[in-house]
């Protein structure tokens, strides 16, 4: 059956949040990056020279070690049972088996220059190299990986990495602001997100919000990303030195670094303060290979018509998964969800 939709305007509403941290877990050696799989949070403590993990589902979690004996460990992601995590002190990317009861590292790649953030995307993993001025990534899937540059030019200390879509935004600690690159160019050309930070460490995003660690700022800013030239709003202040964000549903947990500790800034549904609402989202918007949904609950189902109300596409999608579009025509398709939401998309 053909279907005709009328094309509007996705209207995006601003995320807020009451501006008040509460504590999940305390006593832990310099927290400097955080890692959210499922309910579980892994913690990279820098000093403490270890990984543990807390379950943010419990009332009063306890950190539990995953790994000791580690130098400096400053991020974390995981890819499947592998858990790989960044050595500052030793300049490498290692990895273990979280199924191991035992675990013992397995070095990566060697060579980094203090390496301090780094996301995953399918095979690769990106990486940070503070002193060494760069966004270098490796191939996973490598028997003997390599390491690769990826921008070389107009950083001075990138700190972290956050992946949105194909979009890669990088913290630069010393010159203060946050960058952009497409990870999908071959030559990447760095594009200003937004300046005028305070030692910005990580950043997340809820919507059409990017949140901001300014770590040297004590606080959590937030910017609206559909703004041309965005100006940061303070969210918290008064955190002890944010190196790492990361949400979990209506919640942002933070890694404060010199408070030794993971506090959460909860979101407040009354309609007489502020109020968190999101909307799903489709990204990025046009796109020629890939398109992922935000903000949906479990499984959805879709089905994709194009111009013309012809359906070219069906299945479902949870919120970490990709609809691959390439054998699509150039134009404008409408995505219909289960839910009964539809988004207006394009294909170039």
């Amino acid at each position: 059956m053909n279907k005709v939709f009328s094309f509007s305007l996705l209207v995006i509403t601003v995320v807020s949040l009451n501006a008040q941290t509460t504590d999940v877990v305390t006593g832990l050696s310099s927290p400097y990056g955080i890692f959210l799989n499922g309910t579980d949070l892994y913690i990279a403590e820098k000093t403490g020279g270890k990984i543990s993990k807390i379950d943010i589902t419990d009332t009063n979690p306890t950190a539990v070690d995953v790994i000791t004996g580690i130098v400096g460990p400053t991020d974390i992601v995981l890819s499947g049972n592998d858990l790989y995590f960044l050595e500052n002190g030793s300049e490498i990317l290692s990895k273990i088996d979280i199924t191991d009861t035992n675990p013992i590292p397995e070095v990566v790649i060697t060579g980094l220059s203090s390496p301090t953030g780094m996301v995953i995307s399918g095979n690769f993993i990106f990486i940070a190299e503070f002193t060494g001025r760069k966004i270098s990534k490796v191939d996973i899937t490598q028997s003997n990986p390599v390491l690769v540059d990826v921008l070389t030019n107009g950083l001075f200390y990138p700190n972290n990495l956050f992946l949105l879509g194909n979009e890669l935004y990088i913290t630069d600690f010393g010159y203060d602001f946050v960058l952009k690159i497409d990870i999908t160019d071959s030559n990447p050309i760095a594009t200003e997100v937004v300046a005028d930070l305070d030692g910005p460490s990580n950043v997340a995003s809820y919507g059409n919000q990017l949140f901001i660690a300014e770590h040297d700022g004590n606080k959590i800013s937030k910017i609206n990303l559909t703004d041309p030239i965005p100006s940061p709003i303070d969210v918290v202040t008064g955190i002890d030195f944010p190196s790492d964000i990361v949400f979990h549903d209506n919640v942002l947990y933070i890694a404060e670094l010199s408070g030794n500790k993971i506090s959460k800034l909860e979101a407040n549904l009354g309609i007489d303060n502020m109020v968190l609402k999101s909307k799903i989202l489709l990204y990025p918007n046009p796109s020629k290979g890939t398109i992922q949904l935000l903000n949906i609950s479990g499984l959805e189902g879709y089905k994709i018509y194009n111009s013309i109300g012809s359906k070219v596409l069906e299945g479902s999608i949870s919120e970490n998964e990709k609809i691959n579009i390439q054998n699509l025509q150039n134009g404008v398709y409408i995505i219909e969800l289960s839910c009964g939401k539809t988004i207006n998309f394009i294909r170039n």
